[in-house]
């Protein structure tokens, strides 16, 4: 009856085609592939995070650990060697007319430590503010210890009773011709940062140039070092706010506006720590901070009290 009905509706002269169906699937082969992907996905992330064992097919050693008894104690004191017993010996306390208390300004937080120094151990710096190698810290080549002053950053600049380390590390100026005509300085500040780029200008600059560098290098002491060696000028660059602070950050320990001027000298001394052998302190990125007043004249005089020069 469905093949007639067809024959009397189709038109004269042509006979129907029967319509095949196809089987079709509700998803993408895509489709397919990302379900499958994410299914995997997150059994990866569970096993991850509630899995038992994640360290699982490492090796892994078990030891035991058993306190002594007070009889071993005592056992292990007899066998001592003397001069070991010497060493192990608590030491005398220091004497309360020998000590006297240091206050620790943190530049990072403003947060203030109270530490208590005598004779011995309690003389060196904090662990975490001693050089790499827990020893003194270095000074550089051709620098003069006399015109150093050891912090917990390192050495910084300081005046000397007779000079100034402006006075001993401004490159001479032929007084004569400065007198007949005006004396141009050139300065190329932001190096240290690009140990290549800065390798160029020590070498390739004259020495009638001065460098600036910024505390921010993997090794600025040794790229200092090389520049005094090719006979030019350095100074350091202090980084301070600039204007659309902190969208334009220049790094780590910035002087800003806001903050105490106990918290920006100590920021300050933190960057006068990373080289020596520098005249004076440049303003590095600092627009707001330099024309805020109150902000910039304590580093100002801090800066003049220390014999450095300053420019901007």
């Amino acid at each position: 009856m469905a093949d007639t009905a067809d024959d009397l509706s189709a038109p004269l002269g042509q006979k129907t085609a029967r319509r095949k169906r196809r089987l079709r699937l509700p998803f993408t082969a895509m489709q397919a592939l990302a379900v499958l992907l994410g299914i995997f996905l997150v059994v990866f992330a569970g096993f991850a995070l509630f899995g038992d064992n994640p360290l699982g097919g490492e090796p892994v050693v078990h030891l035991s650990l058993r306190a002594k008894g007070a009889d071993e104690k005592v056992a292990d004191a007899g066998m001592m060697a003397p001069e070991h017993a010497a060493k192990s010996a608590p030491k005398p306390a220091t004497s309360a007319a020998e000590q006297r208390t240091v206050t620790i300004i943190d530049g990072s937080s403003g947060k203030r430590q109270d530490v208590v120094i005598g004779g011995g151990a309690q003389d060196r710096p904090p662990a975490d503010k001693a050089d790499g190698d827990g020893g003194a810290f270095a000074v550089m080549a051709g620098v003069d210890s006399k015109l150093l002053e050891k912090t917990r950053y390192g050495m910084i600049p300081i005046a000397a009773m007779d000079l100034k380390p402006f006075a001993a590390y401004a490159a001479p100026v032929d007084q004569a011709k400065a007198a007949k005509m005006p004396v141009v300085a050139v300065v190329v500040g932001g190096l240290g940062v690009g140990a290549a780029k800065t390798i160029d200008a020590i070498t390739k600059l004259t020495p009638a140039v001065t460098l600036a560098f910024t505390p921010y290098g993997s090794d600025p002491t040794r790229l200092a070092e090389r520049a005094r060696a090719q006979h030019h000028e350095i100074w350091l660059q202090v980084p301070m706010e600039p204007y659309d602070y902190p969208d334009n950050d220049p790094g780590p320990q910035t002087l800003l506006a806001a903050l105490p001027a106990e918290q920006n000298l100590d920021r300050l001394y933190w960057h006068l720590g990373k080289l020596q052998g520098y005249a004076g302190i440049a303003n590095f990125m600092g627009a707001r901070f330099v024309a805020t007043d109150t902000a910039m004249q304590p580093i100002i005089r801090e800066a003049a009290r220390r014999g450095l020069g300053y420019f901007r």
